[in-house]
């Protein structure tokens, strides 16, 4: 330990403590206070490897007290920041307006496989009719629809951070922990939840 000099005289503490996401909410507003690439760790026959994870984090001002925050992470296992921000432009940009599979855009879209290598897509019409956005990155693109927050996909992460957005908050019986959706989503509630107020039909995080 470094040999400090303490201050002298009374003191109090000031540093509130940061709590995980622990209630039920039909609509709450959330800020997005960081998103950011990081690496993560998962055990694999027995051995811990690492794994890109980029990483959102929601914080709820409304929940604040005196002595805590609450937070919410929203995660995206092998993902990067930028591999995020190429799906939603892949998504919302290019199935929207397909190229020719003559064009260098075309060609890259046929040339796509999954992890193991294979092809995914034979035909641009068959990229059109079957791309979708992929776990945590449909929930994302969904909160932000919902509550038309623009963005710029070159610099993505930064472009979205600090904006506010109205989620749904829930408790996943398969997570077992408290979650996120979009607020016109109606998610199936754990017979021991109590929720605050009614929900809605919608989109799914």
């Amino acid at each position: 330990m470094l040999d400090f000099t303490l201050p002298t005289g009374l003191a109090l503490a000031t540093q509130k403590s940061e709590l995980r996401l622990s209630s039920a909410h039909a609509s709450i507003d959330a800020k997005i206070t960081s998103f950011t690439d990081g690496v993560a760790q998962k055990r694999v026959d027995g051995v811990f490897k690492d794994f890109t994870q980029a990483r959102l984090t929601l914080v709820f001002g409304s929940l604040e007290s005196d002595n805590n925050t609450y937070r919410f992470n929203l995660r995206f296992p092998n993902k990067t920041i930028k591999d995020i921000a190429t799906e939603i432009y892949l998504f919302d940009n290019v199935r929207a307006n397909p190229p020719k599979a003559s064009t260098v855009l075309g060609k890259k879209i046929l040339e796509m496989t999954d992890k193991d290598g294979v092809i995914l897509y034979s035909s641009i019409n068959e990229f059109v009719e079957k791309f979708k956005l992929s776990g945590s990155t449909s929930k994302l693109y969904s909160a932000l629809r919902e509550n038309k927050i623009s963005w710029d996909l070159s610099k993505f992460a930064e472009s979205i951070t600090d904006t506010t957005l109205s989620v749904q908050t829930y408790y996943n019986d398969k997570m077992k922990d408290y979650t996120i959706c979009t607020v016109d989503y109606n998610p199936r509630k754990s017979a021991s939840q109590t929720t605050k107020t009614t929900t809605r039909g919608g989109s799914l995080w």
